[in-house]
């Protein structure tokens, strides 16, 4: 049905209220494991601008978001937005749930596998199907590199599994999985496939957050003595327990090259319970370990993820003709630190590690820069509601978008983006029903994504320019109703849900992403890394 939506003025204007449900079959379970088994419109509508530099930030890693109208949202060399006048108002919620358990969501989309890049094996080989054994590693008879007793990822194009295509997360020389090059490698903790091997020092890097930390976690794996995953000791400040959920900073005593150095390659990867991370350099030396709070340090960004792996590139081997030339400069004599929530809503304790591979350019190929942005909606919603939440920004010279990625909450059904031309043409350019596991795209000539509007995650393919007066919309749709409540098998919350890092008690609406080019939303000059 239609719904009023409140704009910025607060004029009502109409809204369909499709619905997308996140229960779409087909989308398969992520390396085997069951999703969590506990996991209707108004509308607020507000050009609420964030802007972070993706080496300049001084924003929090999830800002806040306004609750009262005329709060100022944002300000970004000299430029605010202020929340609207007026109450929030609009439709009943949904009847309550009759009991009924849904089907878990699905899992996000797994990235698109590349073509071939070797010859057709020859008959008698192993087909892809069956290169995979029952615990998930490559057999034997399809290892395309010498994998086991292998200590560093080798990188190039020669692929793990040469029965199969490459994959960023499966298939991949920059990334090469600790349990295909150490056969008897296995923890109490799921998530075992997400640890990748480093790089050789001297083409890349790794940081990561390890029980008993990164000092000597390398020469304990190489050794085969994984002990330390069993030790209650070492593991228990890691570990969040069922029903659990943490939010805090994890400080990396980095010791990175003496000389300058330049990166763009990226790989990340956590185990289960991975909601959001922001890494960031802080800029001098730092004591490692956990912090016990959940303020990000201002410094250069390293990555910025919101599940358990994220990749740039992101679908290929190699890097787009898009970001040819996008180097970062490494800090020198810098820690890191890393933003990291994390939820467990499942039956068995999780283990917070995370793995980050960043592999080294050369300095005369860098040419350009990138930077990243973050663009808020406001969250303030009241129970017993179906509603809409739209947040928008406009170019002001051309701009190259990179990557996109919604960030929100559990209340939330589905987000999506648009793009508004100024001929007034629109296109749909980002979509996800999966709170759970919210997707990252890349928008290139080499990454072909799954369509979007078709109730799962998808995104245009190809580049995506935004030309001086286009806008990027972005909305979320929030149903706060007892049948929601049902759903996630929580309870309906008794208050307004507000802006807070809590993934069934708090909402968030913000899209991130990595652009490149001129300035970028709202006249803001580009701030480069």
């Amino acid at each position: 049905m239609d719904t009023p939506r409140l704009s910025a003025h607060g004029a009502a204007s109409l809204h369909d209220g499709e619905s997308v449900h996140a229960n779409a079959p087909g989308d398969e379970m992520m390396y085997g494991l069951p999703r969590p088994s506990r996991r209707s419109h108004c509308c607020l509508r507000l050009t609420a601008l964030f802007v972070i530099a993706a080496g300049c930030s001084n924003e929090s890693a999830d800002p806040p978001a306004p609750q009262d109208p005329g709060v100022t949202v944002g300000a970004v060399a000299g430029s605010s937005a202020t929340a609207p006048p007026g109450p929030i108002t609009g439709a009943a919620g949904a009847p309550a749930a009759d009991g009924r358990t849904p089907p878990p969501p699905p899992e996000g989309p797994t990235p698109p596998r590349a073509a071939p890049m070797d010859e057709p094996e020859p008959d008698g080989m192993p087909t892809e199907d069956d290169s995979i054994d029952a615990e998930g590693r490559i057999v034997a008879e399809c290892h395309g590199l010498p994998l086991v007793g292998m200590k560093y990822s080798p990188g190039g194009t020669t692929l793990p599994n040469k029965c199969a295509p490459f994959h960023v997360r499966d298939n991949n020389p920059y990334a090469v999985r600790c349990i295909d090059a150490m056969p008897d490698f296995k923890t109490p903790f799921p998530g075992d496939e997400y640890c990748i091997l480093p790089p050789p020092p001297d083409l890349g890097f790794q940081l990561g957050v390890h029980p008993g930390g990164n000092i000597g976690y390398w020469d304990k794996m190489w050794a085969g003595d994984y002990s330390f995953y069993e030790d209650a000791s070492v593991t228990d400040e890691y570990v969040v327990l069922p029903d659990g959920e943490k939010l805090e900073n994890y400080l990396v005593d980095f010791e990175g090259p003496t000389d300058e150095r330049y990166y763009y390659r990226r790989y990340f990867r956590g185990r289960y319970g991975s909601h959001h991370g922001t890494v960031t350099f802080t800029g001098f030396p730092v004591a490692e370990g956990w912090q016990g709070n959940s303020d990000r340090s201002i410094g250069a960004q390293l990555i910025t993820v919101q599940n358990a792996y994220t990749d740039i590139p992101q679908t290929s081997i190699e890097v787009s003709p898009e970001e040819k030339g996008i180097g970062i400069e490494l800090p020198l004599d810098s820690g890191v630190n890393m933003n990291l929530h994390h939820f467990n809503t499942t039956d068995a304790p999780l283990l917070r590690e995370n793995w980050i591979n960043a592999w080294y350019m050369p300095k005369e190929e860098v040419t350009r820069r990138a930077q990243g942005i973050l663009i808020a909606a406001p969250v303030n919603f009241p129970v017993g509601m179906k509603l809409d939440s739209e947040g928008s920004a406009a170019a002001s010279t051309e701009t190259q978008v990179l990557s996109l990625w919604g960030h929100r909450h559990a209340w939330t059904t589905r987000f999506h983006a648009w793009v508004v031309r100024t001929d007034g043409s629109e296109e749909l350019v980002y979509d996800s029903v999966d709170w759970y596991d919210m997707p990252t795209f890349a928008y290139n000539s080499v990454t072909k994504n799954p369509e979007p509007g078709k109730g799962l995650d998808g995104a245009s393919s190809g580049p995506l320019v935004l030309h001086p007066g286009d806008e990027l919309h972005f909305n979320c749709h929030v149903e706060t109703t007892q049948e929601r409540a049902a759903e996630l098998d929580v309870p309906l919350p008794t208050a307004p849900i507000t802006w807070a890092n809590e993934a069934t008690k708090a909402e968030m609406c913000l899209i991130e992403g990595q652009t490149t080019g001129g300035s970028l939303f709202g006249g803001i000059e580009n701030i480069v890394l």
